[in-house]
C-alpha cells in the first residue's frame, strides 16, 4: 500500500501552482519541520533558503544519521532534495528551543507554498526526554510553556507576512497549531485558511469553550490513525479524520510514515478501533479523577526516576538499556514510602479505569 514515498515519487513533479496542496502534503511539511535545521540555517532568518538546498547541506553534514529523530527522515531528505514540489518551496523563520530549567520543546518554521500564501509549521515531541516531559506537562498545566511561545511566534510572523496562512503539525505541533490559531486575535484569525493537527493531543474543557477557538473549530482538520493513542488524549470539540496505518499498535502508528495514501488523499476508515476507544476513556476517567497535586507529583515522580540514567534522549536510554534499567529500579528503590504507595496508587487507577473501560465497551 502507498506512502509518504510513494506519494512524492507521483506528484513530486508537479509544483503547487500546477497541482494544489493538499492534506497529504501539509502531512509531508509537517515531517519536514522535525529536520535538524540548526546545522545549515541562522534561527530566526527570515530570507531562509530552498528546501531543497537545505536538504542538500543536511545531507553533508558529518553523521547526519545520527542527529535526525526518526531513521526515515534520511530518506526524506533525499526525496525533497529530488522533487520539485517541495525542493523549491523556501523555508525561513526557523527556531528550535529546549530549555530543561523550564521543561520546554519548541521548535517551528515557516514554509512559502506560492506568492503571499504560508504554512506555519510547528514540530511535535522531539525524542528528549524534555520534549515529552512537556507532554505530560498538558495534563497538569494550561497553557504549557510551548503553547505560549507557539501563540507568540504566529502573532509574529502574521505582522511580518501579508497574505494568508495555513497552520499545522503532528504530534504536539499539531496540538500547538491548534491552540496558537484559537489564541491569536480575530484579524490574525481571518487570515487563517486552515489548520492541520496530525494526531495531536487534545485539551481541556476550559480551552474548548474560549471563544477563540469557537471562531476556527470549522477549519480545523484533525487526523488520527486507527489505533491512536498521543492523538485522542484530552479532549477535541472538532470532528476527526481516521486515517489506515500500515503499523499495528497505537505509538507504532502515531509515526506518518505509516500513513497510507491513495492517489491525493490518505486511506479513511469509519472510525478508530476498540483498543482506542478504550485507552481514550480510560486515560481520560484516570486524569479526571485526579487532583492537581496528584498529577503533579506522578509526572514529577516519573520523570525523575527516567533523570537518574543521565540519559538527554530516548535513543541515548536505549543505547544503554542495561545500565539505564539499573539506575531506574535504584531509584524507584531510593523513593520514600509516601511516594512511592501515591505513584502505585495513580497507576492502580490507571488499571482500574481500564478495566472499566473494557467493561463498558463490551456492554456496547
Amino acid at each position: 500500500m502507498a506512502d509518504l514515498f510513494d506519494y512524492l515519487s507521483w506528484r513530486g513533479d508537479l509544483s503547487e501552482e500546477i497541482c494544489g496542496f493538499n492534506e497529504v502534503d501539509y502531512m509531508i511539511l509537517s515531517r519536514f519541520s522535525y529536520l535538524p535545521f540548526e546545522y545549515v540555517m541562522e534561527q530566526n532568518d527570515m530570507n531562509g533558503a530552498s528546501a531543497a538546498k537545505l536538504c542538500r547541506g543536511l545531507r553533508e553534514v558529518p553523521c547526519i544519521n545520527d542527529k535526525i529523530i526518526f531513521k526515515d527522515d534520511a530518506r526524506l531528505i533525499t526525496a525533497v532534495i529530488d522533487s520539485t514540489r517541495f525542493g523549491s518551496l523556501r523555508a525561513f523563520g526557523y527556531v528550535n528551543q529546549i530549555d530543561n530549567e523550564s521543561q520546554t520543546q519548541f521548535s517551528a518554521i515557516t514554509i512559502e507554498i506560492a506568492k503571499d500564501k504560508y504554512y506555519i509549521c510547528f514540530r511535535g515531541t522531539d525524542n528528549t526526554l524534555i520534549g515529552w516531559k512537556e507532554d505530560f506537562n498538558m495534563a497538569i498545566i494550561y497553557p504549557v510553556p510551548a503553547q505560549k511561545l507557539a501563540l507568540n511566534y504566529l502573532e509574529n510572523m502574521a505582522a511580518k507576512l501579508s497574505g494568508e496562512f495555513i497552520v499545522g503539525g503532528h504530534s504536539k505541533g499539531g496540538n500547538l497549531a491548534v491552540y496558537s490559531s484559537a489564541c491569536v486575535p480575530a484579524q490574525i484569525q481571518k487570515k487563517i485558511r486552515a489548520v492541520y493537527n496530525f494526531d495531536g493531543p487534545g485539551f481541556n474543557d476550559k480551552f474548548l469553550h474560549l471563544e477563540g477557538f469557537g471562531r476556527i473549530w470549522n477549519r480545523i482538520f484533525t487526523y488520527v490513525p486507527q489505533s491512536s493513542v498521543i492523538g485522542m488524549l484530552f479532549g477535541h470539540d472538532e470532528s476527526y479524520i481516521t486515517v489506515e496505518s500500515s503499523q499495528y499498535g497505537g505509538l507504532l502508528q502515531h509515526d506518518t510514515y505509516s500513513w497510507k495514501i491513495v492517489r491525493h488523499k490518505f486511506i479513511q476508515l469509519e472510525t478508530v478501533d476498540k483498543s482506542c476507544k478504550v485507552i481514550d476513556y480510560a486515560v481520560k476517567e484516570w486524569i479526571d479523577n485526579m487532583n492537581f497535586a496528584q498529577r503533579e507529583q506522578f509526572v514529577e515522580t516519573i520523570f525523575m526516576i527516567l533523570s537518574e540514567t543521565n540519559a538527554h534522549t530516548f535513543k541515548e536510554m536505549g543505547e544503554n538499556w542495561l545500565a539505564s534499567a539499573g539506575a531506574m529500579l535504584k531509584s524507584v528503590k531510593n523513593l520514600d514510602d509516601d511516594t512511592r504507595k501515591a505513584v502505585s496508587g495513580t497507576l492502580r487507577a490507571l488499571v482500574k479505569s481500564a478495566i472499566k473501560a473494557i467493561s463498558k465497551k463490551g456492554e456496547k
